[in-house]
Protein backbone atom coordinates (compact mmCIF):
# COMPACT_ATOMS: atom_id res chain seq x y z
CA UNK A 1 0.00 0.00 0.00
CA UNK A 2 2.70 2.26 0.80
CA UNK A 3 4.86 1.44 -2.44
CA UNK A 4 1.23 2.27 -4.39
CA UNK A 5 0.50 5.61 -2.52
CA UNK A 6 3.94 6.78 -3.38
CA UNK A 7 3.97 6.09 -7.11
CA UNK A 8 0.45 7.56 -7.18
CA UNK A 9 1.47 10.41 -5.58
CA UNK A 10 4.62 10.94 -7.73
CA UNK A 11 2.24 10.36 -10.99
CA UNK A 12 -0.30 13.33 -9.74
CA UNK A 13 2.45 15.69 -8.85
CA UNK A 14 5.00 15.83 -11.67
CA UNK A 15 3.97 16.27 -15.49
CA UNK A 16 7.36 17.02 -17.77
CA UNK A 17 9.29 15.14 -14.99
CA UNK A 18 6.96 12.81 -14.69
CA UNK A 19 9.57 9.10 -15.02
CA UNK A 20 12.08 10.53 -13.13
CA UNK A 21 10.18 11.30 -10.15
CA UNK A 22 8.78 7.75 -10.24
CA UNK A 23 12.28 6.54 -11.06
CA UNK A 24 13.58 8.39 -7.90
CA UNK A 25 10.94 7.16 -6.09
CA UNK A 26 11.45 3.33 -6.90
CA UNK A 27 15.55 4.05 -6.41
CA UNK A 28 14.56 4.90 -2.49
CA UNK A 29 12.55 1.42 -2.38
CA UNK A 30 15.94 -0.27 -3.58
CA UNK A 31 17.60 1.50 -1.69
CA UNK A 32 15.65 0.32 0.86
CA UNK A 33 15.44 -3.43 0.08
CA UNK A 34 19.34 -2.68 -0.40
CA UNK A 35 20.57 -0.65 3.38
CA UNK A 36 18.14 -1.56 5.53
CA UNK A 37 18.87 -5.54 6.36
CA UNK A 38 22.14 -5.22 6.66
CA UNK A 39 21.74 -1.70 8.93
CA UNK A 40 19.10 -2.99 10.61
CA UNK A 41 21.15 -6.58 11.85
CA UNK A 42 24.10 -4.20 13.32
CA UNK A 43 21.61 -2.05 15.05
CA UNK A 44 20.05 -5.35 16.67
CA UNK A 45 23.23 -6.57 17.62
CA UNK A 46 24.30 -2.97 19.11
CA UNK A 47 21.05 -2.09 20.79
CA UNK A 48 18.68 -5.22 21.02
CA UNK A 49 15.44 -5.83 18.72
CA UNK A 50 13.48 -4.28 21.35
CA UNK A 51 15.21 -1.42 21.40
CA UNK A 52 15.55 -1.02 17.14
CA UNK A 53 11.59 -2.01 17.03
CA UNK A 54 10.85 1.18 19.29
CA UNK A 55 13.47 3.60 17.81
CA UNK A 56 11.89 2.57 14.37
CA UNK A 57 8.41 3.45 15.57
CA UNK A 58 9.34 6.90 16.80
CA UNK A 59 11.19 7.92 13.85
CA UNK A 60 8.05 6.83 11.36
CA UNK A 61 5.74 8.99 13.70
CA UNK A 62 8.15 11.73 14.85
CA UNK A 63 10.22 11.99 11.76
CA UNK A 64 8.70 10.61 8.21
CA UNK A 65 4.87 11.18 9.13
CA UNK A 66 5.57 15.22 9.66
CA UNK A 67 8.44 15.22 6.92
CA UNK A 68 5.52 13.43 4.23
CA UNK A 69 2.59 16.55 5.44
CA UNK A 70 5.65 19.36 4.91
CA UNK A 71 6.19 18.21 1.69
CA UNK A 72 2.53 17.30 0.45
CA UNK A 73 1.57 20.52 2.06
CA UNK A 74 0.61 21.90 -1.88
CA UNK A 75 -1.45 20.79 -4.14
CA UNK A 76 -0.79 18.56 -7.05
CA UNK A 77 2.09 19.99 -9.89
CA UNK A 78 2.52 22.80 -7.26
CA UNK A 79 -0.69 24.49 -7.34
CA UNK A 80 -0.13 25.88 -10.72
CA UNK A 81 -2.54 27.87 -12.55
CA UNK A 82 -3.57 28.33 -16.19
CA UNK A 83 -3.10 31.85 -18.13
CA UNK A 84 -7.12 32.30 -16.82
CA UNK A 85 -6.15 31.68 -13.28
CA UNK A 86 -7.72 28.66 -13.08
CA UNK A 87 -6.22 25.47 -11.36
CA UNK A 88 -5.98 23.15 -14.32
CA UNK A 89 -8.41 20.22 -14.27
CA UNK A 90 -7.34 16.83 -14.84
CA UNK A 91 -7.22 14.84 -17.42
CA UNK A 92 -8.84 11.89 -17.70
CA UNK A 93 -11.92 12.50 -16.35
CA UNK A 94 -14.11 10.21 -17.65
CA UNK A 95 -11.44 7.28 -17.28
CA UNK A 96 -13.29 5.77 -13.84
CA UNK A 97 -12.54 3.05 -12.73
CA UNK A 98 -15.35 0.76 -13.73
CA UNK A 99 -14.88 1.79 -17.47
CA UNK A 100 -11.29 0.71 -17.16
CA UNK A 101 -12.44 -3.11 -16.25
CA UNK A 102 -14.50 -2.53 -20.13
CA UNK A 103 -11.50 -1.37 -21.99
CA UNK A 104 -10.11 -3.95 -24.30
CA UNK A 105 -6.42 -2.24 -23.86
CA UNK A 106 -5.92 -2.42 -20.22
CA UNK A 107 -6.65 -6.46 -20.19
CA UNK A 108 -3.85 -6.46 -22.87
CA UNK A 109 -1.53 -5.01 -20.84
CA UNK A 110 -2.46 -7.07 -17.64
CA UNK A 111 -0.62 -10.29 -18.83
CA UNK A 112 2.83 -8.74 -19.65
CA UNK A 113 2.95 -6.48 -16.64
CA UNK A 114 2.11 -9.53 -14.44
CA UNK A 115 5.19 -11.49 -15.61
CA UNK A 116 7.87 -9.74 -13.85
CA UNK A 117 6.68 -10.60 -10.09
CA UNK A 118 5.17 -13.80 -11.08
CA UNK A 119 8.63 -15.18 -12.30
CA UNK A 120 10.87 -13.21 -10.18
CA UNK A 121 9.06 -14.31 -7.10
CA UNK A 122 8.79 -18.18 -8.49
CA UNK A 123 12.53 -18.44 -8.87
CA UNK A 124 13.19 -16.62 -5.35
CA UNK A 125 10.86 -18.65 -3.49
CA UNK A 126 12.03 -22.16 -5.31
CA UNK A 127 15.81 -21.21 -4.69
CA UNK A 128 16.61 -23.97 -2.77
CA UNK A 129 15.18 -26.30 -5.67
CA UNK A 130 17.02 -24.42 -8.52
CA UNK A 131 20.59 -24.46 -6.95
CA UNK A 132 19.84 -28.06 -6.10
CA UNK A 133 19.28 -28.79 -9.67
CA UNK A 134 21.87 -26.66 -10.95
CA UNK A 135 24.58 -27.87 -8.69
CA UNK A 136 25.09 -24.47 -6.73
CA UNK A 137 25.45 -23.89 -3.20
CA UNK A 138 22.91 -21.53 -1.44
CA UNK A 139 25.70 -19.32 -0.48
CA UNK A 140 27.26 -18.79 -3.89
CA UNK A 141 23.45 -18.01 -5.43
CA UNK A 142 22.56 -15.53 -2.53
CA UNK A 143 25.73 -13.54 -2.51
CA UNK A 144 24.87 -12.57 -5.87
CA UNK A 145 21.73 -10.59 -5.03
CA UNK A 146 23.81 -7.40 -5.01
CA UNK A 147 24.08 -7.47 -8.28
CA UNK A 148 19.89 -7.67 -8.46
CA UNK A 149 19.64 -4.75 -6.56
CA UNK A 150 22.39 -2.41 -8.34
CA UNK A 151 20.82 -3.47 -11.53
CA UNK A 152 17.52 -2.37 -10.91
CA UNK A 153 18.56 0.57 -9.21
CA UNK A 154 20.63 1.77 -12.47
CA UNK A 155 17.70 0.47 -14.80
CA UNK A 156 15.21 2.26 -12.80
CA UNK A 157 16.97 5.81 -12.86
CA UNK A 158 17.74 5.43 -16.88
CA UNK A 159 14.20 4.54 -17.39
CA UNK A 160 12.96 7.53 -16.08
CA UNK A 161 15.28 9.89 -18.09
CA UNK A 162 14.03 7.68 -21.27
CA UNK A 163 10.59 7.99 -20.09
CA UNK A 164 10.17 11.79 -19.97
CA UNK A 165 11.92 11.73 -23.68
CA UNK A 166 9.87 9.44 -25.81
CA UNK A 167 7.06 8.67 -22.91
CA UNK A 168 6.36 5.17 -21.09
CA UNK A 169 4.24 3.85 -24.33
CA UNK A 170 7.33 3.27 -26.90
CA UNK A 171 9.69 1.35 -24.03
CA UNK A 172 6.79 -1.23 -23.64
CA UNK A 173 8.11 -3.71 -26.14
CA UNK A 174 11.64 -3.60 -24.13
CA UNK A 175 10.25 -4.39 -20.89
CA UNK A 176 10.20 -7.97 -20.70
CA UNK A 177 13.18 -8.80 -22.83
CA UNK A 178 16.05 -9.06 -20.31
CA UNK A 179 13.73 -11.46 -18.13
CA UNK A 180 13.14 -13.73 -20.96
CA UNK A 181 16.92 -13.25 -21.64
CA UNK A 182 17.53 -14.74 -18.07
CA UNK A 183 15.18 -17.26 -18.36
CA UNK A 184 16.73 -18.52 -21.37
CA UNK A 185 20.39 -18.59 -19.36
CA UNK A 186 18.71 -20.30 -16.45
CA UNK A 187 17.32 -23.01 -18.72
CA UNK A 188 20.53 -23.44 -20.67
CA UNK A 189 23.53 -22.41 -18.17
CA UNK A 190 25.17 -24.42 -15.57
CA UNK A 191 28.58 -22.42 -14.67
CA UNK A 192 28.58 -20.10 -11.69
CA UNK A 193 29.13 -17.25 -13.83
CA UNK A 194 25.64 -17.85 -14.74
CA UNK A 195 23.63 -16.56 -12.08
CA UNK A 196 24.94 -12.54 -12.16
CA UNK A 197 23.38 -13.07 -15.94
CA UNK A 198 20.35 -14.12 -14.29
CA UNK A 199 20.14 -11.15 -11.75
CA UNK A 200 20.79 -8.87 -14.40
CA UNK A 201 18.15 -9.99 -16.40
CA UNK A 202 15.58 -9.78 -13.32
CA UNK A 203 17.18 -6.56 -12.23
CA UNK A 204 16.80 -5.19 -15.80
CA UNK A 205 13.33 -5.73 -16.54
CA UNK A 206 12.12 -4.90 -12.62
CA UNK A 207 13.95 -2.00 -13.23
CA UNK A 208 12.52 -0.22 -16.08
CA UNK A 209 8.92 -1.95 -15.17
CA UNK A 210 8.35 0.41 -11.97
CA UNK A 211 9.05 4.60 -13.85
CA UNK A 212 7.27 2.54 -17.32
CA UNK A 213 4.39 1.76 -15.98
CA UNK A 214 3.87 4.33 -12.94
CA UNK A 215 3.69 6.32 -16.32
CA UNK A 216 1.85 4.64 -18.63
CA UNK A 217 -1.16 4.58 -16.98
CA UNK A 218 -1.66 8.57 -16.68
CA UNK A 219 -0.33 8.63 -20.31
CA UNK A 220 -3.08 6.13 -21.33
CA UNK A 221 -5.91 7.16 -18.65
CA UNK A 222 -4.84 10.49 -16.90
CA UNK A 223 -4.75 11.48 -13.52
CA UNK A 224 -8.08 12.22 -12.27
CA UNK A 225 -8.98 8.67 -11.51
CA UNK A 226 -4.97 7.44 -11.40
CA UNK A 227 -5.18 6.35 -7.86
CA UNK A 228 -8.04 3.96 -8.24
CA UNK A 229 -6.91 2.79 -11.98
CA UNK A 230 -3.69 2.18 -10.43
CA UNK A 231 -5.02 -0.16 -7.53
CA UNK A 232 -6.50 -2.24 -10.59
CA UNK A 233 -2.72 -2.92 -11.41
CA UNK A 234 -1.16 -2.80 -8.16
CA UNK A 235 -3.83 -6.13 -7.11
CA UNK A 236 -2.81 -8.22 -10.38
CA UNK A 237 0.53 -8.24 -9.42
CA UNK A 238 0.38 -8.84 -5.43
CA UNK A 239 -2.11 -11.56 -6.98
CA UNK A 240 0.57 -12.80 -9.88
CA UNK A 241 3.68 -12.94 -6.85
CA UNK A 242 1.29 -15.53 -5.43
CA UNK A 243 0.35 -17.28 -7.76
CA UNK A 244 3.63 -17.71 -9.89
CA UNK A 245 4.85 -19.94 -7.08
CA UNK A 246 1.96 -21.77 -6.65
CA UNK A 247 2.16 -22.70 -10.15
CA UNK A 248 5.79 -23.63 -10.56
CA UNK A 249 5.31 -25.88 -7.39
CA UNK A 250 2.47 -28.25 -9.04
CA UNK A 251 4.67 -28.13 -11.94
CA UNK A 252 7.91 -29.37 -10.26
CA UNK A 253 5.76 -31.95 -8.24
CA UNK A 254 4.13 -32.63 -11.22
CA UNK A 255 8.16 -33.77 -13.06
CA UNK A 256 8.59 -30.51 -14.50
CA UNK A 257 11.95 -28.93 -13.70
CA UNK A 258 12.40 -25.15 -12.71
CA UNK A 259 15.09 -25.31 -16.13
CA UNK A 260 12.55 -27.25 -18.47
CA UNK A 261 9.83 -24.18 -17.09
CA UNK A 262 11.88 -21.29 -18.01
CA UNK A 263 11.75 -21.85 -21.60
CA UNK A 264 8.15 -21.44 -21.55
CA UNK A 265 8.40 -18.49 -18.93
CA UNK A 266 10.71 -16.93 -21.66
CA UNK A 267 8.40 -17.85 -24.39
CA UNK A 268 5.74 -15.92 -22.69
CA UNK A 269 7.60 -12.52 -22.19
CA UNK A 270 8.48 -12.76 -25.85
CA UNK A 271 4.72 -12.78 -26.62
CA UNK A 272 4.43 -10.49 -24.09
CA UNK A 273 6.80 -8.23 -25.99
CA UNK A 274 5.07 -8.91 -29.54
CA UNK A 275 1.61 -8.00 -28.12
CA UNK A 276 3.02 -4.69 -27.15
CA UNK A 277 4.70 -3.99 -30.24
CA UNK A 278 1.49 -4.62 -32.10
CA UNK A 279 -0.47 -2.46 -29.41
CA UNK A 280 1.93 0.39 -30.57
CA UNK A 281 -0.74 2.39 -32.92
CA UNK A 282 -3.33 1.73 -29.85
CA UNK A 283 -1.16 3.31 -27.28
CA UNK A 284 -0.75 6.41 -29.53
CA UNK A 285 -3.83 6.98 -29.71
CA UNK A 286 -5.06 6.60 -26.83
CA UNK A 287 -2.63 9.03 -24.99
CA UNK A 288 -3.31 11.32 -27.77
CA UNK A 289 -6.52 11.30 -26.19
CA UNK A 290 -5.64 11.58 -23.14
CA UNK A 291 -3.83 14.57 -23.05
CA UNK A 292 -5.28 17.73 -21.31
CA UNK A 293 -7.30 20.03 -23.76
Amino acid sequence: MLMHVALTAMARWFNRFRGRALSFATFGITLGDSLLPFTLTLSIAAFGWRNVWIGTALALALVLMPLVFLLLRSSPRGGIVTASGDAPSAAGQEWHRARVLRDPLFWAILPGIMAMPGIGTLFIFHQANLVAAKGWSLTTFTAFFPVLAVTVAAASLTAGFLVDRLGAWRLMPFLLLPLSGACLVLAALSPVWSIPLIFLGFGLTQGVMNPVMGAVWVELYGTAHIGAIRSLATAALVAASAIGPGIAGWLIDGGIPLERQAVGYAAFCLACAASYALLQPSFRRRTAESLPA
